[in-house]
């Protein structure tokens, strides 16, 4: 849920418009490991949370005389599963899906197309029974980015494929006909002096009781092109909160490579934290270094103040937050800009419609590289028009956010020492009570998380072991949980989870069905659905 290195790419390609999948659990979880991997500091994260294990609060938190949120005295336990499970085949299921909504009557998702085990083009698709998908076409014009359904009605929020402006559109109808409007965010305002362009990461919308939320997560991306040398590599410098940073693992070694492919030196503009001009080759030394040389690795910086960048612009490239609020019809008007450092990441943020308002959660990071100071921070507002920050969760990657009970809940990866999944619920006072879910049911650290999703039935995991045995925790509230062994597949065949899906009427973990001994690069021949109803 980090970009870790793959911001430098962001910089100079990242399209303004947005096509922007929720990946898959899997990749989720290969990404926390390795963005923790590289925190250089021990992360409780400086939130105090109560972490609920068989039935026993334990405080936990980083010190301090203000802890951030309370204890509860409701316990997790184990119970036996409330839903009836079977299995059941189908050709055109959905294939790696976002969140599920609900106009009222059916259903819609958007996702890559049915049998997919790759991220790629997204598209929305409507089901009546939430077993059979057909596609639906959004307006020309629009890379949607989030949905959501109300009372009869369809939302869908993203940027137009001309130049990256947002808009939002609404159906009536099931998504048969659209009536569209730009959202007024003006990027180029935003971006007025600042050394690159404003992008928006994602985009997101909710709506409850005739109140319609929209945010978008936009980012000030630097143009290298724009600050450095025209002989510098672009890709050898990252966007921090520093500026534009430069690490060289081996100096010595970095500058007798350059020296002997260019035979001269290359200068970059003056530093906080390196010398204004990088040493050539040296002819005399042994894989690069001179006798007394420092080979101990580099970090240079250009900062934000070297660029010109000023309060506004640094503000702008730590990230930030805007918030579009209708009511009773109405157009979308600005209503708050929260700040703070975001990810680029459409993964790390979704926005909520809860009993008490709305929810916007997300994860934010101290730096892009090396990747220091995760968090998972909660905002919340009764109308919509104004915003209260409720930490949640530090150190953890988060993976997945929804309503529980009637209350906002978030699903992260566990720190750098135990890799086990943690549900945080928030209550009505600002406490979050979390569950570690591999503690309670008896299920391995470090077990695979192929799929999770959090919807009106509650909370559902998909967990594979390194047998290959699959297992579904399902959770009503985050608290009552309870866990069932997917049933191996038909001989002949090979499964892979391509998600978990759950609605107002059913838990439907989605695997994607092959010959035995083919890859991913073979097409799925079908879907098998393992689905939990509840009785009756």
């Amino acid at each position: 849920m980090t970009t870790d290195p793959r911001l430098a790419s962001y910089l100079r390609v990242r399209s303004t418009a947005i096509d922007l999948p929720h990946a898959g659990v899997d990749t989720i979880t290969r990404r926390a490991r390795r963005h923790q991997r590289r925190r250089r500091a021990a992360a409780c994260g400086g939130v105090a949370t109560a972490l609920l294990l068989g039935g026993t609060a334990i405080a936990l938190g980083a010190g301090g005389d203000d802890p951030t949120t309370s204890t509860t005295d409701r316990a997790a336990s184990v119970v036996g599963s409330p839903l009836e499970w079977t299995t059941t085949e189908v050709q055109d299921g959905l294939g790696l899906a976002g969140p599920v909504v609900s106009d009222g009557g059916a259903v819609y998702a958007l996702s890559t197309e049915a049998g997919s085990d790759t991220w790629g083009s997204r598209r929305l698709y409507r089901s009546t029974d939430g077993d059979s998908w057909t596609g639906v076409d959004l307006p020309a014009d629009l890379h949607a980015a989030g949905v959501a359904g109300s009372e009869g009605s369809l939302y869908a929020v993203g940027t137009s494929a001309a130049g990256g402006d947002l808009q939002i559109a609404t159906s009536t109808d099931g998504g048969a006909g659209w009536s569209g409007s730009d959202v007024p965010l003006d990027l180029e305002a935003l971006a007025e002096g600042f050394p690159g362009t404003a992008r928006i990461a994602d985009a997101e919308v909710a709506v409850a009781d005739g109140t319609t939320v929209v945010v978008a997560s936009v980012r000030g991306l630097v143009d290298p092109a724009e600050v450095l040398p025209a002989d510098a590599d672009p890709d050898a410098w990252y966007q921090t909160s520093d500026g534009l940073t430069r690490i060289q693992d081996d100096p010595c070694a970095a500058s007798a490579e350059e020296g002997a492919r260019s035979g001269a030196t290359t200068t970059v503009p003056p530093t906080t934290s390196a010398p204004a001009t990088a040493p050539a080759a040296d002819p005399e030394g042994v894989d690069g270094a001179t006798a007394g040389e420092d080979c101990t690795p580099t970090r240079e910086v250009v900062t934000w103040e070297e660029m010109g960048v000023g309060e506004a612009g640094i503000a702008l490239a730590e990230g930030q937050t805007h918030v579009f609020v209708a009511t009773d019809g109405g157009p979308l008007e600005p209503s708050q800009v929260i700040p703070g450092t975001t990810s680029l990441d459409p993964m790390t943020a979704s926005l909520l419609a809860a009993d008490d308002g709305f929810w916007y959660v997300r994860q934010s990071y101290g730096d892009q590289q090396p990747g220091e100071g995760a968090a998972t921070t909660a905002w919340h507002s009764v109308d919509g028009a104004t915003w209260t920050e409720v930490p949640v969760a530090g150190g953890e990657g988060l993976v997945a956010s929804g309503v529980l009970d009637g209350r906002p809940a978030v699903v992260t990866i566990g720190n750098q020492q135990e890799w086990s999944v943690h549900v945080h619920v928030v209550a009505a006072d600002g406490s979050v009570a979390t569950t570690d879910l591999n503690e309670l049911l008896g299920i391995e650290p470090g077990s695979g998380m192929m799929a999770v999703d959090v919807g009106p039935l509650g909370l559902a995991v998909v967990f594979q072991d390194e047998a290959g045995v699959r297992t579904v925790a399902h959770s009503p509230d985050g608290l009552a949980l309870s866990a069932v062994e997917v049933p191996a597949p038909a001989d002949g065949t090979r499964e892979t989870v391509a998600g978990v899906t759950v609605t107002a009427d059913a838990v439907k973990v989605r695997l994607n069905v092959r010959p035995a001994g083919s890859d991913g690069t073979t097409p799925a021949t079908s879907q098998r659905l393992f689905v939990g109803t509840p009785p009756g």
